[in-house]
């Protein structure tokens, strides 16, 4: 048994759940029968920075890192996050964030093109971290379309269909569009059920395939 450590944006840390064990995390941790259970989901996070907390996890000596499991949950790339050399503190870049730092981003570097340039960045560093401290790392999209078949990404490590696809949506602009389902919360977060549905996918997912990197 190893530990499984997973990573995103609220969809991971719980929000729409009701406990701490409802999430996809904690039942794929129990579903795997993992040492330990890390929760690294973070509202609001950025793919940024999940590579920051990656950077931070394998540093960890309390935990057995080599052969243990990496779930990251690939969030918005409309999402970011810069470092305040004034504060030393990471700071959120979120487009429903009034701050100076967000006006600015918005303003001069979010466009659609930096955003994508930043997600294949991102993954591309996820992968390579992974690789080195042989991490068994899995990837799987939350409800954003969004292209990741470039070279430098290994994509037989990111599941081919993404949350809200799991849930019955099209698409990405007809999960906005649409009412939630039986797998939503009003607030559009995966409820028990929808957590259910990304364990499952998970764990017959990664007992089936066993993923090796092809780079």
């Amino acid at each position: 048994m190893t530990p499984l450590a997973v990573f995103g944006c609220s969809w991971a840390s719980g929000s729409g759940s009701f406990r701490h064990n409802n999430t996809f995390g904690q039942q794929l941790a129990e579903k795997l029968k993992s040492s330990e259970f890390v929760n690294l989901g973070l509202e609001g996070s950025s793919n940024s920075r999940s590579v920051l907390q990656l950077i931070d996890y394998v540093k960890r000596t309390d935990l057995e890192i080599k052969n243990s499991t990496a779930v990251f949950l690939i969030t918005t790339p409309m999402r970011d996050c810069v470092f305040d050399q004034q504060t030393k503190k990471i700071i959120d870049l979120r487009d429903d964030v009034d701050s100076k730092y967000t006006k600015s981003w918005l303003q001069y570097f979010s466009d659609l093109e930096t955003q994508n340039f930043h997600l294949h960045r991102n993954i591309s560093t996820m992968q390579a971290i992974c690789r080195q401290y042989l991490i068994q790392d899995y990837y799987i999209i939350g409800w954003s379309d969004v292209d990741l078949a470039v070279p430098g990404i290994d994509v037989s490590k990111i599941y081919p269909q993404t949350c809200v696809q799991l849930f019955g949506y099209k698409d990405m602009w007809d999960y906005i569009d649409s009412d939630p389902n039986q797998y939503l919360r009003i607030c559009g977060h995966p409820n028990y059920l929808g957590n259910q549905m990304i364990a499952q996918t998970l764990y017959n997912w990664i007992s089936s395939n066993n993923v090796q990197s092809k780079i």
